[in-house]
């Protein structure tokens, strides 16, 4: 038997490792794409000054925003996948609070950055992380399915 036929695991670190995914991966797609797009700019003649502010205050119709967006959804998405998938059980409940906790986080850094997109933010990410961890919940009664 592999780890994956191996029992429920642990609700702390089934939240935590999917709040590393979907927060974590967000915070380095973000400095990534923040990097990517500074040096797009620079190339174009860009200068510092504006690629600051482009940077940190993108139009919401550009592609570098766009992307960021999808991404960082993505990301939450598998977040929760993750969430349900180590946990084996309770999967809804503990993508709930995994979804919670990095509502919170996105809440709070959007409102620093884009007051105007939280409420859209806050949405996004609970449904995001939500459908991950019902995918995960859908992949653990697969599996556990008799053949």
């Amino acid at each position: 038997m592999g780890s994956r036929d191996a029992g429920p695991g642990s609700p702390y670190k089934a939240v935590a490792l999917g709040l590393a995914v979907d927060v974590g991966g967000s915070t380095v797609a973000g400095v990534a794409l923040s990097l990517l797009y500074s040096i797009i700019l620079a190339a174009t003649g860009t200068s510092a000054k504006e690629i600051a502010e482009l940077v940190t205050h993108p139009a919401h119709d550009s592609w570098y925003y766009i992307l960021g967006l999808v991404t960082g959804t993505a990301l939450s998405v598998l977040g929760g996948y993750v969430c349900a998938r180590i946990a084996k059980r309770s999967e809804v409940k503990l993508g709930a609070i995994m979804a919670a906790l990095s509502t919170l986080v996105g809440g709070v850094l959007t409102q620093l950055e884009d007051p105007d997109m939280t409420l859209v933010t806050v949405i996004v990410t609970f449904g995001a992380v939500m459908s991950g961890a019902l995918m995960g919940r859908a992949g653990n009664r697969g599996r556990s399915a008799p053949a």
